[in-house]
């Protein structure tokens, strides 16, 4: 053997040690005792699995909708009809923010393949082809956040995700 074949089964063997140390602390709940990485609150973990949290930003304005309309006759609520378009850049716009008691339609295309939109608080799930465009409503009735995100048809190794903020009224 010579000396770079030796050099690089060394630094191999260096990053496999590492990975089961890291995978053994992991299992075993010690992971968090590694700097910099801190235990979720129950509060976060609980928002984490959900995608809500009761928690959202004093500084919100709501989003413009493409047309607004009242709910109902003679009612304050309204209607927000929103276009979104997904594509493996993520969701466009990937932030929404609508006042409470509004009911929201968003008008979702897919832009070059396929994908899908899940907000697994409202259990709501829409899968859109190609080109496709699918319509989405939700009652905007819990102030928070709520997270949407792309589960099954997503791009390789990517995340997408969004948010909808709904904010008092």
């Amino acid at each position: 053997m010579n000396r770079k074949q030796v050099v690089l089964i060394v630094v191999l063997s260096l990053v496999v040690v590492f990975g089961i140390g890291v995978g053994v602390l992991s299992r075993t709940g010690k992971l968090t005792d590694l700097p910099g990485i801190s235990e979720p609150t129950p509060a976060k973990q609980e928002s984490i699995k959900s995608g809500f949290t009761s928690e959202v930003s004093k500084n919100l304005t709501p989003t413009t909708p493409a047309t607004e309309a009242p709910a109902a006759p003679n009612s304050k609520e309204k209607l927000g009809i929103f276009n979104m378009s997904v594509s493996s850049s993520g969701f466009d716009p990937a932030v929404l923010t609508v006042k409470k008691g509004n009911l929201v339609k968003i008008n979702l295309t897919s832009v070059g393949g396929d994908y899908d939109f899940y907000m697994p608080y409202a259990g709501l799930y829409v899968s859109v082809r190609k080109g496709e465009t699918k319509e989405i409503s939700w009652g905007a009735n819990t102030v928070g956040a709520f997270t949407f995100e792309c589960r099954d048809y997503c791009p390789p190794f990517k995340k997408i995700a969004g948010s909808l903020n709904v904010i008092p009224q």
